[in-house]
C-alpha cells in the first residue's frame, strides 16, 4: 500500500510539473502550458499559432500595465456603473434588473467593467504619447461620408408582450411558441416622439427582430417589445450627434495606436518558445 501511495503521488507531482511548466517565455515572463492548453479550449476554431500569439499580445499588455502602474478599484468601478446606469435613466436597481433579463450576472458584468476600465486607461497613456486629436474638422467629414448611422426612425412597429409575473414573461420570451393565456399581446404603431427619454433610447437601440429587456411598465405589469420594424428614418442633426462622432473617432485612433505600440513591442520582444 504504501508503495502505491508512493508512485500515485510521483505520478501526481509529475503531472503537475506538466501542467504547470513553462511553454513560452516572453521578456522573461512564463506563459505555462497550462494556459496554453486552457486557452486552446476556449479559443476553438483558430489555429495553435494564433493562439500562441494572442497570448504572447496578452503578455505584452500585462507588462505594460504593470510598467505604468494601471489600477482600478472598487469605487471606480461602481462610479463607472452608476454612471451607466444614469445615462440610461434607471436607477441601481432597475438597472440590475435589466442585467438579469439578459442572463448577465451583476458580479460577472462588473469583472468585465474593471477589465475594460484597465484597457481604456491603457489606450489612454499610449493614445497621449502620440499626441494624436480628434477635431470638429474630422467630426463633420465622418458625419458626411456615414449619414445613414445617424438616421432615427420617427415611428416604429412592436408587438407588445406584458404580463403581471416577470418570471413567466422571460419564459415566454425564451420560448415564444409555448401557449401561456396570462400574456397579453399586441401590436402597435408608436411615434417615438412621444416616448420617454428612456423608453425611446431603448426602443431606437434594438434591432430589428430583436426583443427590448423586460421592464416594469406600471405596478403591475412587465412589458417586452419585439421590435417588428423601423419607419419614417429621418437624419439626426450634426450637432446633436457631433460628442457621439468624435468619442467614435477617438476610439477608432486609439484602437490604432495600441496595434502600432504593440506591434512594435512584439517585434522587440525576446521571446522563447520552450516546448
Amino acid at each position: 500500500m504504501k508503495k502505491a501511495f508512493i508512485t500515485l503521488a510521483c505520478i501526481s507531482s509529475l503531472y503537475a510539473g506538466l501542467v504547470n511548466g513553462i511553454a513560452i517565455t516572453v521578456n522573461n515572463e512564463p506563459i505555462t502550458l497550462f494556459e496554453l492548453d486552457e486557452a486552446k479550449t476556449h479559443l476553438k476554431g483558430i489555429s495553435q499559432d494564433e493562439v500562441v500569439e494572442m497570448l504572447i499580445s496578452k503578455k505584452l499588455q500585462t507588462s505594460e500595465i504593470k510598467r505604468l502602474g494601471i489600477s482600478v478599484d472598487e469605487f471606480e468601478i461602481m462610479a463607472r456603473v452608476e454612471d451607466i446606469a444614469k445615462s440610461n435613466r434607471l436607477t441601481l436597481i432597475q438597472f440590475k434588473e435589466i442585467l438579469e433579463s439578459k442572463f448577465i450576472s451583476y458580479s460577472s458584468y462588473k469583472d468585465q467593467l474593471k477589465e475594460k476600465i484597465i484597457q481604456e486607461k491603457l489606450a489612454n497613456a499610449i493614445f497621449n504619447e502620440e499626441s494624436i486629436s480628434v477635431d470638429d474638422t474630422d467630426a463633420k467629414i465622418y458625419y458626411q461620408n456615414h449619414q445613414s448611422e445617424f438616421e432615427v426612425a420617427k415611428s416604429v412597429r412592436v408587438t407588445k408582450y406584458a404580463a403581471q409575473n416577470k418570471r413567466i414573461l422571460e419564459a415566454y420570451l425564451r420560448n415564444p411558441l409555448m401557449i401561456n393565456p396570462s400574456i397579453i399581446v399586441e401590436s402597435e404603431t408608436i411615434e417615438t416622439s412621444s416616448l420617454n427619454p428612456k423608453l425611446q433610447s431603448l426602443i431606437l437601440e434594438t434591432k430589428e427582430g430583436d426583443f427590448t429587456p423586460v421592464i416594469p411598465y406600471n405596478k403591475t405589469l412587465f412589458v417586452a417589445m419585439l421590435v417588428d420594424e423601423k419607419l419614417e428614418k429621418e437624419l439626426q442633426d450634426y450637432e446633436r450627434v457631433k460628442q457621439k462622432i468624435m468619442g467614435r473617432l477617438r476610439g477608432k485612433n486609439e484602437r490604432k495606436s495600441i496595434e502600432r505600440f504593440f506591434q512594435k513591442q512584439r517585434s522587440q520582444a525576446d521571446v522563447k518558445i520552450i516546448r
